[in-house]
C-alpha cells in the first residue's frame, strides 16, 4: 500500500471509529424514544444538548467528540457502515482540525482515485451504487454477521 493509500485507509478507520460512536448515541435515543426522528429531522442524541443530529435525505448527519461531525447513510435495513468518496471528502471539510495530517488527500478526485485503487488491492469493497459513485465498505465490516446499524 502506497503512502497516499496507507493515509486514506487511516482517515477510513478514523471515520469508521467515529461513525461507531455516532451509532451508539443514536441507537440509545431510539431505545428511549422510538420513532423520535419522525416528530423531529433535527435535534440532540443526548439529555446534555451535546450530540446535535440532522437527518437528511436517506442519512444523518452526527456532531460527535465535541465538534467532529460526519454524515451517515443508511440502507434499507439501517446498515450504515458503508462511505462513499463524497462522506469521507465531508468528514475533511467539515473537521478542520483534520486537514493538516490528510492535506495531500483532501479532494474528491484524489479520494476517489485512492478508493480505486484501495479496492483493487482489496481493502475496501464496493457495495452498491449511488448517484456520486460506489458506496465502499471494509471487507471485515462486509462480512460481519451483525454490521454495524441504526436500530429503529
Amino acid at each position: 500500500m502506497g503512502s497516499e493509500q496507507t493515509l486514506l485507509y487511516d482517515l477510513i478507520l478514523l471515520y469508521r471509529s467515529k461513525l461507531a460512536l455516532a451509532i451508539s448515541y443514536l441507537n440509545e435515543k431510539s431505545m428511549h424514544s422510538k420513532g423520535f426522528q419522525a416528530k423531529s429531522r433535527t435535534g440532540f442524541l443526548d439529555l446534555n444538548g451535546k450530540i446535535p443530529y440532522f437527518f437528511h435525505g436517506k442519512g444523518c448527519t452526527i456532531t460527535v467528540d465535541g465538534g467532529i461531525s460526519l454524515s451517515i447513510d443508511f440502507d434499507v435495513k439501517g446498515r450504515c457502515d458503508g462511505f462513499t468518496t463524497h462522506i469521507l471528502e465531508s468528514y475533511l471539510y467539515f473537521n478542520r482540525s483534520l486537514e493538516s495530517k490528510f492535506s495531500s488527500i483532501n479532494d474528491f478526485a484524489k479520494i476517489q482515485a485512492l478508493l480505486k485503487e484501495l479496492e483493487k488491492d482489496g481493502f475496501v469493497l464496493s457495495k452498491e451504487y449511488y448517484l456520486l459513485g460506489p458506496m465502499y465498505v471494509l471487507p471485515n465490516d462486509f462480512f460481519a454477521d451483525q454490521p454495524l446499524s441504526w436500530v429503529q
